[in-house]
């Protein structure tokens, strides 16, 4: 940074958030990514959202999945979430997961059951700049839609 540099500061709240207004939600994680969807989906659980919402979380192994327990609590307890869960580098074949990368083809067929108001993309850099392009060049999502936050430290 260099002086002149703009920079942006927001309070303890943060800046990736959803839109209140917002109908049809689809989060899409890669890794520790799925952090800041658990915070979403506790908070809606907690409101009068009568939504849709989709969380689409890749993992390397079930046992790095974070909040796994909690989010099946939720969508238990709601009957507006729906998850799609993705295994990269898993060897056995575990009930209610995909094994394999995300991609274009995949993110298309769950995404065909939505019209989303807003898409949430959260993980490591690499992860969060290939699924916005596959987004906006692929399945032609408008770019306003999108929203993205980058968990940096990744090697």
């Amino acid at each position: 940074m260099k002086p002149g540099d703009q920079v942006s500061l927001s309070g303890p709240n943060g800046s990736f958030t959803i839109n209140h207004t917002s109908h049809t939600i689809v989060m899409i994680a890669g890794g520790v990514g799925v952090t800041p969807f658990r915070s979403i989906t506790r908070y809606l659980s907690s409101s009068p959202f009568e939504g849709k919402v989709a969380l689409i979380h890749s993992s390397r192994t079930f046992e790095e999945i974070l909040f796994y327990d909690e989010i099946e609590k939720i969508k238990h307890k709601v009957g507006w979430l729906e998850t799609y869960r993705f295994l990269t580098r898993e060897e056995r074949q575990l009930p209610g997961f995909t094994l394999g990368r995300l991609d274009s083809v995949k993110l298309q067929a769950i995404l065909a059951s939505y019209e989303p108001d807003e898409v949430l993309v959260s993980g490591p850099p690499t992860f969060v700049e290939s699924i916005s392009a596959i987004l906006e060049n692929d399945l032609k999502l408008e770019r306003p839609k999108i929203k993205t936050e980058k968990f940096l430290g990744y090697k």
